[in-house]
């Protein structure tokens, strides 16, 4: 199976990462918003370059022109382990996937190989550099990013859990393969609990689980309790997640 790297970046940051592009045996896709004339890429890599900006746009014009059998969603400051390709072409051949996610080994270095199903549940807790798929089931399925989620956008993040939610939801197969395939040393957005991705928190629950999500803001504010009480009270957090979903049923469809 052909495997392509899908990167993300802007302003040509993707350019002065050279080991993102050393992985063997994938070829290499740049979506580069607002690219700098003076940036140089590796010749292996082919480049698009677009004024403007959103990561969910990024990865939507990605999906749109990728070309492999598999596709890895890269961002900029990451780099992936060697045995990527040959690792997810057998793991596709197994499962007959339609996605598979794979460990950051920044912040889990080992993993069994093992091959588990994905649920409706288990897609929440996914971040969008641990996931590989196949395009051509997702462009068939009519399966794009929301454009109103993601950096950039009207709420910042959880655009990667609301694809793999509606493709679950639209008959696709997802798997996890317990290897670290990708090494992020970042912090993701999703886990720094500030008032702003409190309410992204609440726009994406309202968008999943329509009227229950206001009960499952609830519980996701009890739940992550300790990773935001240093910057607010349960109220407080609840309070940002209930703004958000006001915000959400005003924001135009993307």
């Amino acid at each position: 199976m052909k495997v392509e790297m899908l990167i993300a970046t802007m302003r040509s940051k993707a350019a002065q990462n050279h080991e993102l592009f050393t992985t063997p045996d994938v070829d290499f896709l740049v979506i580069d918003q607002l690219p700098e004339a003076a940036a140089v890429y590796p010749a292996a890599a082919r480049v698009v370059g677009v004024q403007e900006t959103g990561l969910s746009r990024s990865r939507n014009r990605a999906l749109a022109q990728a070309q492999g059998d598999i596709a890895v969603l890269a961002d900029d400051d990451v780099h992936h382990a060697p045995q990527l390709a040959a690792a997810l072409g057998e793991a596709y051949a197994r499962t007959g996937a339609d996605f598979i996610t794979f460990n950051n080994g920044s912040q889990r270095p080992q993993g069994s190989g093992g091959l588990k199903p994905h649920t409706r549940r288990s897609v929440l807790q996914v971040s969008s550099c641990l996931i590989s798929l196949r395009p051509e089931p997702f462009r068939r399925a009519g399966l794009r990013f929301d454009e109103r989620f993601g950096l950039g956008a009207a709420f910042a993040s959880g655009e990667e859990n609301i694809l793999l939610y509606e493709a679950l939801g639209r008959g696709l197969k997802g798997w996890h393969l317990d290897l670290p395939l990708v090494f992020h040393d970042a912090v993701s957005t999703g886990y720094r609990f500030t008032p702003e991705l409190a309410e992204s928190k609440g726009a994406l629950q309202l968008r999943l689980f329509g009227a229950a999500g206001y009960l499952s803001m609830l519980a996701f504010a009890w739940k992550k309790r300790a990773l935001y009480r240093e910057r607010m009270g349960f109220m407080d957090f609840v309070a940002a997640q209930w703004r958000g979903a006001r915000r959400y049923r005003q924001e135009p469809i993307a």
